[in-house]
């Protein structure tokens, strides 16, 4: 058998690069393929868990953060959905509650320092909701 060495390759060499190549290709392939497992995952678990209640009770703990750092004092504040997310303070995954499509919007409303938290979404209001 004649080896060729004048400035080509040889069947060994071919069949080891392909190989080399094979490998950093099927590693390739199962890092997108993990990558793309955790995004979806996470898009199908943001917040879609949340009942109404709960919802409302991670607004009502944003805005009670909020209004101790700016408000300690006042009597009667109203802090919207959007501005505590705006300082965030929250984000809004956290006003997402399960079989809605989008997040819920509202407000906390403070009177003598106790604060009560409002809510509307597609399919469901706070009792008392009043629109700013």
């Amino acid at each position: 058998m004649v080896k060729l060495n004048q400035h080509g390759w040889g069947v060994r060499e071919m069949i080891l690069l392909s190989a080399i190549l094979l490998a950093f290709l099927l590693v390739t392939v199962f890092m997108v393929s993990r990558l793309y497992q955790g995004v979806t995952a996470d898009e199908k678990d943001s917040g879609s868990d949340y009942s109404y209640r709960e919802v409302e009770e991670n607004l009502l703990d944003a805005g009670i953060s909020y209004y101790e750092d700016y408000y300690s004092d006042e009597e009667q504040v109203i802090v919207t959905s959007s501005t505590l997310i705006r300082h965030q303070y929250l984000h809004s995954r956290d006003l997402k509650a399960k079989g809605e499509s989008h997040s819920c919007s509202g407000y906390v409303k403070f009177l003598d320092g106790k604060g009560k938290a409002y809510i509307t979404c597609s399919d469901y209001e706070t009792s008392g909701y009043e629109d700013l």
